[in-house]
């Protein structure tokens, strides 16, 4: 592949990769979100009450294993099957890139074993997305609570869907329970994956300079917009440990829950959660990862302004969809 592809090919499987999976989990939760209005509606009730019946707790038992056996074999598993694919093109992909910045060690990068790694970051994909009891205990037990409440109080049935419609969507027309949860876990594994296979090849070249690679949005963070734009996405050896603690002290997006950001981490914490830059290690300036980073931020702009928008208005569609037929039984 010439280096344009590759660039394009990463991107492919960061950046439009989490986002396409991403709509794919709003398809899922929209599904099921249908698929819990028709349960609740097959439930005793009378007069826009539920009717006290022993039977419900069996009842939201077997639809809750019927839906969690099924996963293996519709759109979910397909999703999380994709995902685990990827991370053959993103390995592939970014030892190929590396090679390509730094002819004099391309033959060892290319030999670079990172199966482990790979395996590693499988592995934990199997736990929190690949089991159907993850599934329940993050996405489905906290909705069918919400409907095993209301039934065994003789609460207003009306009342069941909205707080269920509530939680399953976050109340967000672009978000949901389901989008978010399984987003965030693919997005921590992509770049993580990303990171850590970057930092491995860095290692065992001994590179240590940084190229920090992504745009600018509206949004981005302080240490984001210091680094692409200030440093013009190039941080030498010299000056990271100073951006490190500068970020520590005056960034945004760090927390508890992800490892400290120091100069080992750098290349998986980056900006924080859920940032979408990358890092790649060379020794000095490098025009090959110049051109990376220039084509990399252009295909951004140009992604997030036409399919990240179209996938939006998909993702609003879907949730007028479902909030119709709340309005409409609602009316009745």
């Amino acid at each position: 592949m010439s280096l344009k592809q590759l660039i394009e090919k990463e991107f492919e499987s960061l950046e439009a990769f989490e986002a396409n999976f991403a709509f794919g989990m709003t398809e899922v939760q929209s599904d099921l979100l249908e698929q819990l209005i028709e349960l609740i509606d097959s439930l005793p009730q009378s007069q826009g009450l539920f009717m006290s019946s022993k039977d419900v707790e069996k009842i939201l038992l077997k639809f809750e294993q019927g839906y969690l056996n099924g996963l293996s074999k519709g759109k979910y598993s397909s999703l999380y099957k994709d995902l685990l694919k990827n991370f053959d093109n993103l390995e592939e992909v970014t030892k190929e890139l590396a090679a390509i910045t730094d002819p004099k060690n391309a033959r060892k990068i290319i030999k670079y074993n990172t199966n482990p790694l790979r395996q590693l970051y499988a592995n934990n994909l199997a736990t929190t997305l690949g089991r159907k009891e993850t599934f329940g205990i993050n996405v489905f037990n906290p909705l069918k609570n919400i409907i095993f409440e209301h039934s065994v109080l003789g609460l207003s049935v009306q009342e069941a869907k909205e707080k269920v419609f509530s939680l399953a969507t976050n109340n967000n027309p672009l978000g949901g329970k389901l989008k978010q949860y399984a987003g965030q876990v693919a997005h921590d594994a992509l770049y993580g994956f990303n990171g850590s296979l970057n930092k491995g090849i860095g290692e065992l070249t001994g590179a240590k300079d940084v190229y920090y690679i992504g745009g600018i949005v509206r949004d981005s963070r302080p240490q984001c917009v210091r680094w692409v734009s200030d440093f013009n996405g190039f941080i030498p050896e010299k000056d990271l440990k100073k951006e490190i603690a500068w970020a520590n002290k005056n960034g945004e997006g760090y927390s508890k829950h992800l490892p400290k950001l120091t100069v080992e981490t750098f290349a998986v914490v980056r900006g924080g959660h859920n940032c979408k830059h990358s890092v790649k290690y060379t020794n000095g300036k490098n025009d090959k990862i110049v051109e990376i980073k220039n084509r990399y931020e252009a295909l951004a702009e140009d992604f997030e302004n036409k399919e990240v928008k179209s996938l939006d208005k998909r993702s609003l569609e879907l949730y007028e969809k479902n909030k119709a037929i709340i309005d409409k039984k609602k009316s009745k």
